[in-house]
């Protein structure tokens, strides 16, 4: 494991630096995938990465849906972590088309990174960022386990949904089913693993204003530290990948949906200071959809148990007030 080389994809991201930081952490060699030579610099002044630069390197990769993106950059590499996909946060389709949007760019940057790494004799194993998106269950008071895979709709229905989450959900259904198609068919000598979770939450160190903070998937529910904890221990020769068909299901509280108010409870007690003060101001009675999650079997396979939502609080919350100290001046608090 000591040495091995890791390609990163969408590094730039709130998930994606967390993977790459831990995978430096952990004594990877880590390459990171980027669509723009300029946001390298974001990345190395981040002060967690000082220590590692030594065993970084970057790779531009433009367009990930263009054919052979990633054929130069999974060169030399041991292992895969692919985090890139376009995100619900902003994105519309005045004038485009959900497919445009989001289907194809999930669907063939998956395709992209697949393809690259059956034509690399070096590629051990390719784990994947899916999400609970994919898997049975919601609103329909069933548990999900990690093989309860909803089918793929068509894309003509697909185009005609109302919300940009909606259609973020069906990429990922796109993008899984995809997956699990090249892979039964090409049957390449690499494992892969899918990454089934929620909205990444915490702290996230690219985050320089109070902006950035609410931006992405913060702004919608995971604590991030466990997500990337998954991708890099599903690199480990211990942790199986069993054709196309292991999928770890990362969600926090044993795999039980918390409704959006015990978050506003959990801010009251934790910074009552700052919500009297009206620094923070946590809405009660925000619609929540609750769908429970087998994750027995994914704790136990990847040796840990996942976070909840003290952590989840503590880690975000904690560094929106630290980006507001200093806009406003005022004294840094400690956590």
């Amino acid at each position: 494991m000591a040495n091995s080389l890791v390609l990163v994809t969408g590094a730039t991201g709130h998930l994606g630096f967390k993977v790459l930081l831990l995978a430096l952490k952990e004594g990877y060699e880590v390459k990171a995938a980027i669509r723009k030579a300029e946001q390298e610099l974001r990345i190395t002044r981040v002060k967690s990465i000082q220590p590692y630069l030594k065993n970084l390197t970057f790779v531009v990769v433009p367009d990930i849906t263009a054919k052979d993106a990633y054929v130069n950059a999974v060169k030399s590499v041991d292992y895969v972590i692919h985090c890139a996909s376009p995100i619900a946060s902003n994105a519309n389709n005045q004038g485009e088309t959900w497919s445009h949007l989001f289907y194809d760019p999930a669907i063939q940057g998956t395709i992209s990174m697949l393809e690259a790494a059956t034509k690399s004799s070096s590629v051990k194993r390719v784990v994947i960022t899916s999400s609970i998106f994919v898997l049975e269950g919601w609103n329909t008071g069933k548990t999900a386990g990690a093989l309860d895979i909803i089918p793929a709709p068509s894309k003509s229905n697909a185009d005609n949904s109302v919300s940009r989450v909606e259609a973020y959900a069906l990429s990922k259904i796109f993008a899984h089913h995809a997956a699990k198609e090249f892979f039964e068919a090409h049957r390449p000598s690499f494992g892969l693993i899918r990454i089934t979770s929620g909205y990444v939450q915490g702290a996230n160190e690219l985050n320089e204003s109070t902006t950035d903070a609410r931006n992405g998937s913060n702004n919608a529910l995971m604590h991030c530290s466990w997500r990337n904890g998954a991708h890099v221990a599903s690199l480990s020769p211990g942790v199986k990948a069993s054709g196309a068909h292991t999928n770890f299901i990362v969600a926090g509280n044993g795999g039980r949906g918390i409704p959006w108010d015990e978050f506003g409870t959990e801010i009251r007690e934790r910074f009552p200071e700052d919500v009297a003060y009206g620094r923070l101001n946590p809405v009660a009675g925000q619609e929540s959809l609750l769908t429970s999650f087998d994750v027995r079997s994914s704790e136990e396979a990847l040796g840990f148990r996942f976070a909840g939502k003290k952590e989840m609080v503590e880690s975000l919350v904690g560094q929106y007030l630290k980006l507001l100290d200093s806009v406003q001046g005022t004294r840094r608090r400690q956590l």
